[in-house]
């Protein structure tokens, strides 16, 4: 029997035949004298507790995928909403408020090229229930429980918001805003990245089940050899 080596693993111990090996079938396991076959039982819990600490990473990371694909699914739907506020006409030169996070998402995860700027937004309060609920919380322009708007929050005044006497016009200051021009691209780019991450968690997700089918695989042959082993010494007493 060769030495098998868990390589530090779960029980960080090595099986290792040593002397004697012919005269009592016994291997040394973590300094302790037992069975081989207790240590083939060993060795195999090892694989299935290794297995199921990469199960787990693999989990973290397939809800990491799942996250931005949820992301960028409704940044679709966002880019939508500010297509239709724009459309309303009851913005000032069509200018569409964004996050800042969204801003960093298209640029950094989607590699679009984002024209972004920051400047003055002026509308009508009619247009605000068009806008996207991520860019409203962002800038404090909430909405009550019946879809009407709540004017002069304390997170709106942080962009400096004022009433234009008069004509029932809005003003808000440093705000992120792209041109409605841009929104057709982006959302075409946004499209392409959702396309490939779907590709890539289907993939993903192949390799997740091979996972889960060799950690159940390891744990049942683990067991299988235990009962074995069990059954075998209970025959063995009883013929005794």
């Amino acid at each position: 029997m060769n030495a098998v080596d868990p390589s530090g693993g779960f029980y960080g111990s090595a099986v290792e035949t040593g002397n004697g090996i012919s005269d009592d079938g016994m291997v040394t396991f973590g300094g302790v004298r037992i069975s081989a076959a207790d240590a083939a039982h060993f060795v195999m819990m090892h694989r299935s507790v290794v297995m199921k600490e990469v199960g787990a990473d693999r989990t973290e990371l397939a809800q990491q995928h799942l996250e931005k694909i949820r992301f960028a699914r409704q940044m679709l739907i966002d880019l939508g909403d500010l297509q239709e506020w724009a459309d309303t006409g009851k913005s000032f030169r069509d200018r569409c408020p964004v996050t800042p996070e969204m801003v960093a998402f298209l640029e950094n995860e989607v590699n679009c090229s984002v024209d972004a700027n920051v400047n003055r937004i002026v509308f009508y309060g009619s247009a605000v229930p068009e806008l996207p609920e991520s860019v409203r919380n962002y800038y404090g322009l909430y909405l009550d429980e019946d879809g009407n708007w709540i004017k002069y929050t304390d997170r709106a005044m942080e962009f400096d918001f004022w009433y234009e006497d008069g004509n029932n016009q809005y003003e808000m200051h440093r705000i992120t805003i792209i041109d409605h021009t841009d929104i057709g691209e982006l959302k075409a780019q946004l499209n392409n990245y959702i396309d490939q991450l779907n590709d890539s968690n289907n993939l993903f997700m192949t390799k997740f089940k091979n996972v889960i089918n060799n950690m159940n695989t390891a744990l049942e042959g683990a067991n299988n050899l235990a009962d074995k082993t069990h059954d075998m010494r209970k025959n063995l007493a009883s013929r005794w």
